[in-house]
């Protein structure tokens, strides 16, 4: 069996594509001929611009994925979609006895539950982590993962070489959940 694995004529959209797992799964998307697009509630324009320079096809778009009915405009606007991937994310580290934790937990549960869901690829060395104390031992591989290990797997289940692969969950996480 030949594997396929470019991209030419497919469009993706990667919401949360401006930085961390999403730009590196952009990057490589790209890489593979996909064209994209990169939505995201902070500025994508930056990357997709990088992309472009590098001869890929990519544009921009600002998109909260808490909000179903500005999601749903911009999957309806790209046209053809071929594969989805979302990595919009975020990751507070506020003080629970906070005044307006309350607050800050509704967001968090709105962006990572009802916005991504089922997104848990451990912890990625993105700015979403940097400068915390992690407990390394409790990842088998005893590192954080590199944006671009997250991004290859979801390079993998957009191609036509997952074409066969339902309803698996591909645990990207260094063996956090074997120990």
């Amino acid at each position: 069996m030949r594997v396929r694995s470019r991209f030419e004529g497919k469009t993706i959209l990667i919401a949360g594509g401006a930085n961390g797992i999403g730009a590196s799964a952009a990057e490589i998307c790209a890489s593979l001929g996909a064209k994209l697009v990169l939505a995201d509630v902070s500025n994508a324009t930056p990357m997709a611009e990088k992309l472009r320079r590098e001869g890929h096809q990519a544009s921009a778009a600002s998109c909260d994925v808490t909000n179903r009915t500005a999601v749903e405009r911009l999957v309806s606007g790209v046209g053809t979609l071929d594969a989805m991937v979302v990595c919009s994310g975020i990751c507070p580290f506020d003080d629970w006895m906070a005044d307006d934790w309350d607050d800050v937990y509704e967001r968090t549960n709105a962006v990572n539950v009802k916005g991504t869901v089922n997104c848990a690829p451990g912890p990625v060395d993105t700015g979403m982590i940097a400068g915390r104390d992690l407990n390394l031992a409790a990842v088998p591989l005893g590192r954080v993962a590199r944006p671009e290990e997250i991004a290859a797997a979801i390079a993998f289940l957009c191609s036509p070489a997952a074409s066969y692969v339902c309803g698996a969950m591909l645990d990207v996480n260094g063996g956090a959940y074997m120990s």
